[in-house]
This record gives structure tokens, C-alpha cells and sequence, in this order.
């Protein structure tokens, strides 16, 4: 099961924000959400996957550089997120494919996944 390490990306969007010299305002409309949740990921507060993948694309980096463990120990302020969900934060963050396409592989997944999980297909 994966997790988000918030102060991880807190720290990487203040920092992105501050060298684009970016109020909360633009960096929410370059990111597709708003201020208030810019404001709420750099104060460590949660999102959803939709918004962690927004923001990994924005910042152009793979959601993998804050879902998991950190040097094999988790850490307490991670948000637990189911496997199906860690997939999905992926596959909208790839900026090779479009929304609806990220929307659809991880809807596939997901029911392949809790059919599987069940014994079977």
C-alpha cells in the first residue's frame, strides 16, 4: 500500500512556488486547482489523487517521489492511499497520456485489481 509523504511535496511546492516567484493564486491555476489548495498542501494538510497528480505535474516530477517509505521506514504523517489509487496518482501524472485515457487505464485497474484480490476474474 502506498502513502503520501505530505511534508515531501509541502517542501517541493513552496519551493517551486518561491523560484517561480508565485503567488498562491497562479501557482493554483498553473497546477488546475485552487489557492485554498495550494495554501492546505504547503501547511501539510490532505488532497486527493486527482490533486497529488495536478501537482506532480506541475512540479515534473514522477508521484512516486512521495508515495512510499522513506529509507524502509514509514513515516506518521503519510496518508495511506489503497494500491489502485498510488496507480491512478501515476497514470494522471503522465504526461504521456490525456485525462481521459489516465481516467479509463485506472478505472480498468482497479476493478481487475478488486476482482483479483477477490480470487478471481
Amino acid at each position: 500500500m502506498g502513502s503520501v509523504q505530505r511534508r515531501g511535496l509541502a517542501e517541493a511546492v513552496r519551493v517551486a512556488r518561491r523560484e517561480r516567484a508565485l503567488t498562491l493564486r497562479q501557482a493554483g491555476e498553473e497546477c488546475g486547482v485552487s489557492a485554498a489548495t495550494i495554501m492546505r498542501i504547503e501547511r501539510g494538510g490532505g488532497f486527493d489523487v486527482d490533486t497529488l497528480a495536478k501537482v506532480c505535474r506541475w512540479l515534473n516530477v514522477a508521484p512516486g517521489s512521495f508515495l512510499g517509505e522513506t529509507q524502509g521506514k514509514p513515516r506518521r504523517e503519510h496518508e495511506e492511499l489503497s494500491t489502485p489509487d498510488a496507480v491512478a496518482v501515476h497514470l494522471r501524472a503522465d504526461p504521456n497520456l490525456d485525462d481521459r485515457t489516465a481516467q479509463l487505464l485506472a478505472e480498468t485497474f482497479r476493478e481487475l485489481y478488486r476482482r483479483l484480490a477477490r480470487g478471481g476474474i
